[in-house]
């Protein structure tokens, strides 16, 4: 198995990290997690809020893959429980009122099948060639 991965953040005097987070836990979930940029500025404690919401999504989702009994669940309890972890996190940090997204990229091994999440313009890229992602009319301007 061969993982690379690359993030530019949108600080190119590279102040701030991206807003990438990417989860690997082999043989089971595979994700990338691309937060929205604030273009305000706005920060949640030394963090982006995009950055927020793509960390508290993928802990969500590695919370989800790493339970012992676990069973594949349909994509709006995924979606649900994503959510309330940014809720969450925004919560704890004193930052209930501050908008936060994420895209994302998710792939669930599930031994004889493979589980895909798509949300937003994130993609997932199947043996170096196949693309798949969500098209949408913003994307051709």
């Amino acid at each position: 198995m061969t993982i690379e991965s690359g993030t530019t953040p949108k600080y190119r005097d590279l102040s701030q990290p991206g807003d990438d987070v990417l989860v690997v836990l082999p043989q089971c979930l595979y994700a990338v997690f691309d937060g929205a940029t604030d273009t305000a500025g706005v920060m949640v404690q030394g963090e982006s809020p995009g950055r927020l919401a793509a960390r508290q999504a993928a802990l969500a989702m590695v919370r989800y893959a790493s339970e012992p009994d676990h069973v594949l669940a349909p994509a709006q309890e995924l979606m649900a429980a994503m959510n309330r972890s940014i809720a969450h996190g925004l919560q704890a940090a004193g930052a209930g009122s501050v908008r936060a997204g994420t895209t994302v990229a998710m792939v669930e091994d599930a031994g004889d099948q493979l589980h895909l999440l798509i949300v937003g313009d994130s993609g997932i890229r199947i043996n170096g060639t196949e693309l798949l992602r969500m098209h949408k009319d913003i994307d051709l301007i």
